[in-house]
């Protein structure tokens, strides 16, 4: 089922039969929105990465400058930040590896990427 906008050929809505492994992940024919979707995202993710990482090293750089360890906090409030920062660094990596593996090859992966991928989210989410 394909729906247009006002008849500019545009499809909004895309046959999940395109959506398999060695399909391009140009789903529509939609070159630019395909880049802009990927390339958008990998930006942002990037910026989250980033993020996390100034937050990881504000808050080692304040145990180092203390001489205290991340445990000898007791309470978890005071811990959350760090935790949460390194989780969604790790996140961020896996999910940035999809995106640019779909920009470079511009088709859905095989099964043997998919094993990598899987890997690759296993460890990064435990």
């Amino acid at each position: 089922m394909e729906a247009n906008s006002s008849g500019s050929g545009f499809k909004w809505i895309i046959s999940t039969s395109e959506v398999k492994p060695g399909n391009s992940a140009i789903l529509g024919g939609n070159v630019a929105a395909f880049y802009t979707i990927h390339y958008t995202a990998i930006g942002v993710i990037c910026m989250s990465m980033v993020s996390c990482f100034i937050v990881i090293i504000h808050i080692a750089s304040t145990l180092f400058v203390t001489r205290r360890q991340i445990s000898s906090y007791k309470d978890l409030s005071l811990r959350f930040p760090f935790y949460l920062a390194i989780a969604d660094f790790m996140w961020s990596f896996s999910h940035l590896i999809d995106h640019v593996v779909l920009v470079i090859q511009q088709k859905f992966s095989n099964d043997g990427s998919v094993v990598i991928f899987s890997l690759s989210l296993w460890f990064c989410f435990g």
